[in-house]
């Protein structure tokens, strides 16, 4: 079992670490561990994306995460910003990270694969687990399973819809969040569960 102190959740996009490990930072927090989330595109300038952040800041602070932070790289364009993004990642160094939790590594999103990319140049030394965008992981393939309660699932569904700028996508639908989550919790044996890829896990 991981001894985990601090967990750094990193995503390209306001909305992704809720999508695919709400309740994973939910058990962390239930369980007294360290949260720290960096976001490294507002996505304003999107057409319908804006207050987008302002979105993001209240789910931060509902879940109970202390440290978090939101940069305005272009969205779509993060492959152009890697150096930076890696300099950014470079900085938590310092916090002693326990665990990454970040995009998958084959996702076919620009912007995700450039975090994730970045994340395991940056913390090649570090326990590191890549959670599911139903979008951008056609390939994506599980091996580590979170199950998650009744509560936790219907917590993780408040959450999400607290994104009402994302109301009009076809993918951000209640029914649809929990038809995921009992679909992975059915690959594990439970009734609900989040779904990851392992990179590495040093103990």
């Amino acid at each position: 079992m991981l001894r985990l102190k601090k967990v750094l959740f990193a995503c390209a996009h306001p909305d992704d670490n809720q999508y695919g490990a709400c309740g994973l930072i939910l058990k962390l927090i239930k369980n007294a561990v360290d949260v720290e989330s960096v976001v490294f595109s507002t996505c304003e300038r999107q057409p319908g994306n804006k207050g987008i952040t302002q979105e993001w800041e209240t789910v931060v602070k509902e879940l109970g995460i202390k440290k978090f932070k939101i940069y305005d790289f272009q969205e779509t364009k993060l492959p152009k910003y890697s150096d930076e993004i890696r300099e950014i990642l470079e900085g938590f160094k310092k916090d002693k990270i326990s665990l990454i939790v970040t995009h998958s590594l084959d996702s076919i999103n620009q912007d995700h694969k450039t975090v994730a990319e970045e994340c395991n140049r940056v913390f090649r030394n570090n326990s590191m687990i890549c959670y599911e965008h139903i979008k951008s992981e056609p390939n994506f393939k599980p091996n580590f399973f979170v199950e998650l309660t009744p509560e936790e699932v219907e917590k993780k569904i408040r959450i999400l819809m607290r994104f009402k700028t994302q109301h009009r996508r076809y993918y951000h639908k209640p029914d649809l969040f929990k038809s995921i989550m009992r679909f992975r919790g059915a690959q594990a044996g439970v009734k609900y569960a989040e779904a990851f890829e392992v990179v590495r896990l040093i103990q």
